[in-house]
């Protein structure tokens, strides 16, 4: 069979065509459930695969656009670096040529001088370089994390992944809404938590199971009880007569009168 198999991927080497890789694959396909390699996977299996992999889908679409809206804002913040930058540098430097200028009146220098202080000041209070510096960080550790995540290929990689993209989100700076990009989260359970579930829910079964059974019997047993009662009220006088006769004197008294009978008998005979 591994023969064959090689066989047929030299044939497909050698022909390139589409047909024939198809005819390849399917052929593959068969040889490899021949071979048992394509073994259906358990229910418990198959839904911890589909928590992992929407999992996985979750952490890189939500890296992906966490890290486009970080740039986003990253390069906002540098626009609004670069402005206060180069026009304080053009006010600084008007002010001092307008100062050294004749003719020029103060009052112009002073108004010049007092709109270079007000930016100095809204560019000291709104700190635009950091936080450019710290979208743009937070842009690449998401971005990071997504790269890795592609390329994970070890679930203690994936774990660890996770926790990291964790305390990503709860360190991120805030966003302002323009920014944000609007997505679905699609909130799954991991698979250690789904197997706790299912333990969960096999033991409350096997309980109202149990509870059910013991209900059944209980029943059956008052069926019982009731057929019993059915058949004593049917021949109570004959149960009654028996329970009478069962008593030590009243037995004693019938057994003379039975003498007393027979004696009486016999002398009549005579």
């Amino acid at each position: 069979m591994a023969n064959l198999k090689a066989l047929l991927v030299s044939v497909v080497r050698m022909n390139p065509n589409k047909h024939v890789s198809k005819a390849f694959d399917d052929t593959n396909r068969l040889i490899s459930h021949a071979l048992g390699q394509n073994k259906p996977k358990s229910s418990c299996e198959a839904t911890k695969m589909s928590a992992m992999e929407d999992q996985w889908e979750f952490f890189v679409g939500s890296a992906k656009q966490k890290a486009e809206s970080h740039t986003k804002a990253s390069r906002f913040w540098g626009t609004v670096d670069t402005f206060f930058g180069l026009s304080l540098i053009f006010l600084s430097a008007s002010t001092t040529a307008l100062a050294l200028l004749d003719g020029v009146p103060k009052e112009v220098v002073a108004g010049v001088g007092a709109v270079s202080t007000m930016l100095a000041a809204s560019a000291s209070f709104l700190k635009s370089s950091d936080r450019r510096q710290l979208h743009e960080k937070t842009s690449k550790g998401f971005r990071s994390l997504m790269v890795k995540m592609i390329s994970c290929e070890s679930e203690k990689d994936y774990e660890k992944y996770w926790a990291d993209f964790n305390r990503e989100i709860m360190d991120e700076p805030m966003m302002p809404q323009k920014f944000a990009k609007s997505f679905k989260m699609k909130y799954t359970m991991t698979p250690e938590l789904r197997e706790v579930v299912e333990q969960k829910e096999l033991v409350i079964a096997e309980i109202e199971n149990k509870k059910l059974q013991e209900q059944q019997a209980a029943e059956q047993a008052a069926e019982k009880l009731a057929q019993k009662e059915s058949e004593t009220c049917i021949s109570p006088r004959k149960e009654q007569w028996q329970s009478i006769l069962e008593i030590p004197e009243i037995a004693s008294m019938s057994q003379k009168m039975f003498r007393d009978n027979l004696s009486r008998s016999a002398q009549a005979n005579v």
